[in-house]
């Protein structure tokens, strides 16, 4: 089984009268990418990659503590920021760490989602004064790709926060969903899976963990709950044809049970995930790639 993280992030800002969806792409470490400076000795068995790989967290590895965009307040509710964070987000971003490993020492600090450091500090630091964030979310990573046979599991791992400037509680309840046509953002060019989602909904069991979540405000000072990690546990049946499937991960309401709970609890700061219209894609799309079992 091999798993290919294909990052893009999608983030869904929602303000009270204002609706906006942006959409960044996964940014380099501080410092950029270049070719380090290092003699031919040093390079003979190293590929370009891995140069550029080694040279980024050298540069990162000077960097123990976030830039002091944002006062300290902000992070009051957070775990304290790991000193080697710009170092492992570099191995993180190059795909040579799996996601699922990490404490949320880590993944609860908004630099650990791609375009906190450029929109979200600009938001932030400028916030409208006409209106405030009433609901919005987004997931880290977006996608993922899976190779596997035939009759095996998997888990994949996501992160879903709470969009910035987002000052209320939200509620939300995870679905599974079979898009009949997705474009799959993989290496260069990508590739579309086209599927008929009722059959593909047959050939997988899902189940998510929690099945349910309450996301904090991420503004003005993030939650201790802002963000939650997701994990996506997945049986593929020993009948699944051989072929590219697309599993999506949509955002519903929790059950009315838990949703009066809430309710009771933060009155007019609690939205449901379900109040709002929803984005044009699943938060969170699984690629799996079924091969024959036993097929090289």
């Amino acid at each position: 089984m091999r798993f290919f993280g294909i990052a893009a992030v999608l983030i869904v800002v929602g303000l009270l009268f204002l609706g906006c969806a942006q959409q960044g792409p996964a940014q380099p470490a501080p410092g950029g990418a270049t070719t380090p400076n290092v003699s031919s000795n040093q390079t003979a068995n190293k590929t370009p990659i891995e140069l550029i790989i080694e040279a980024d967290q050298q540069r990162a590895a000077k960097l123990s503590n976030r830039p002091d965009y944002l006062p300290a307040v902000v992070y009051k509710n957070l775990p304290p920021f790991p000193t080697d964070f710009y170092e492992t987000m570099v191995l993180v971003q190059y795909g040579k760490m799996d996601m699922q490993d990490f404490g949320p020492e880590y993944w609860k600090q908004p630099e650990w989602y791609p375009n906190f450091e450029g929109a979200g500090v600009q938001m932030m630091q400028n916030p409208p004064m006409d209106r405030w964030g009433a609901w919005g979310l987004g997931a880290y990573p977006s996608d993922m790709l899976v190779v596997t046979d035939q009759g095996t599991n998997f888990t994949a791992t996501t992160y879903i926060y709470s969009s910035w400037l987002v000052k209320t509680y939200q509620g939300v309840g995870l679905e599974t969903a079979y898009p009949a046509e997705t474009t799959v953002p993989y290496e260069e060019t990508g590739f579309k899976v086209i599927q008929n989602s009722s059959e593909a909904s047959k050939y997988f069991d899902v189940t998510f963990d929690p099945p349910y979540l309450l996301l904090g405000p991420a503004f003005p000072i993030f939650d201790a709950n802002w963000t939650q990690k997701v994990l996506v546990h997945v049986n593929v049946k020993p009948d699944a044809k051989p072929g590219n499937y697309v599993i999506g991960v949509n955002a519903g309401g929790p059950p009315s049970d838990v949703e009066k709970e809430w309710f009771a609890k933060y009155r007019t700061n609690y939205v449901t995930s379900s109040f709002a219209s929803g984005v044009d894609r699943p938060y969170f799309q699984i690629t799996v790639v079924v091969k024959v079992k036993g097929a090289a």
